[in-house]
């Protein structure tokens, strides 16, 4: 049997627990059985025997578990996933939504993340880049790239219209967003969200910037239907978050599931799928994009949108995750894919 484990928490708006509901619904769709457990599962008496011999009891021996990693609780937690699993014979592939060592390298120890990633039996991760970081680590597993993240959209399918409009949504922490204060006066850009909840930016936004506040998701996708989707984490100093340079941020998938061109930076794993796919527009930095955008015009515009449109169908069916949990099943049981 396959199964997939996935953290309870409550409502936010923040893409913290969507991307792991939808890929326990894309898994679910290939096979995969749900287990579930509270993020705050490490505050209750007797919590180990709870994983071991209650959230696992259905596994057996030979059967595959893909635990979502980080699942937000202690790594102790998410480490009785893992041991718990081989106890009963099973095989454990870690679904990794972020390497926390390579995202917070001040904040994670580094031995005990790599230690921790390597008692499972192979890894999932986003790019080509974050796997290399990994392997380069000391992590000696199989590990197979995802790409995109798959999104369960509230609405249906339409087509964007043309405009300049430039669409950043998620979370607005300085080191994320803090570049809105530097957006130059020839673009247009909307901001949708808040601050790990906070209304409060805690920094100015430019002239060019309109404010909008944070959405509910189908509020989101219904505004989302013009323009281009901005997938950028640079702070007001004009430094590039170094680990949005390796990983693939859920927002692109929001944009690329409502059908809009992507803006990227040049060099990033993001910028080298728009690029690749031809599904957007990758610059070096916000002035680049003031000409870019400039020159665009609608029979440019849709040229894009001819090319995210099988994107889209893709983002939204999940089909980018189900390819890689099939070849990650395939290599914990030494089997080639040709």
């Amino acid at each position: 049997m396959l199964y997939t484990v996935t953290p309870i928490q409550g409502p936010t708006d923040q893409a913290v627990i969507k991307p792991k509901e939808d890929t326990a619904v894309f898994l679910g769709h290939i096979g995969f059985l749900p287990l579930r457990y509270s993020r705050y599962i490490n505050n209750e008496d007797h919590w180990e025997t709870e994983i071991k011999g209650g959230i696992l009891a259905p596994v057996q021996a030979g059967d595959i578990v893909i635990p979502q990693v980080p699942g937000y609780a202690p790594l102790t937690v998410e480490d009785a996933f893992v041991h718990g699993t081989h106890d009963r014979g099973g095989k454990v592939i870690a679904l990794v939504h972020d390497a926390e060592y390579l995202r917070y390298p001040k904040s994670y120890d580094r031995k005990t993340w790599v230690e921790y990633l390597g008692s499972y039996d192979a890894l999932l991760v986003n790019t080509p880049e974050e796997k290399r970081q990994v392997l380069a680590s000391g992590v000696n597993l199989p590990i197979v790239v995802t790409g995109p993240w798959g999104y369960i959209q509230p609405i249906g399918s339409r087509q964007p219209h043309f405009s300049k409009t430039i669409h950043y949504a998620g979370n607005l922490v300085e080191w994320k967003g803090g570049f809105m204060a530097n957006i130059p006066a020839g673009l247009d850009v909307k901001l949708y969200g808040s601050s790990d909840g906070n209304s409060d930016l805690g920094y100015s936004i430019a002239d060019s910037v309109e404010r909008m506040g944070s959405y509910s998701q189908e509020a989101l996708a219904l505004a989302l239907d013009n323009g281009f989707g901005l997938v950028w984490d640079e702070n007001s100093t004009h430094h590039y978050n170094d680990y949005a340079m390796i990983n693939m941020p859920h927002k692109l998938s929001l944009y690329l599931s409502l059908g809009l061109p992507v803006i990227a930076k040049k060099g990033s794993q993001v910028g080298n799928f728009v690029a690749a796919n031809h599904v957007g527009i990758v610059v070096d930095d916000m002035e680049a994009l003031v000409p870019v955008m400039a020159a665009m015009d609608e029979a440019h515009y849709n040229e894009l949108l001819a090319a995210v449109k099988p994107m889209e169908a893709l983002v939204r069916s999940g089909r980018h995750l189900q390819l890689a949990a099939l070849k990650a099943i395939m290599a914990v049981n030494g089997i080639s894919e040709y």
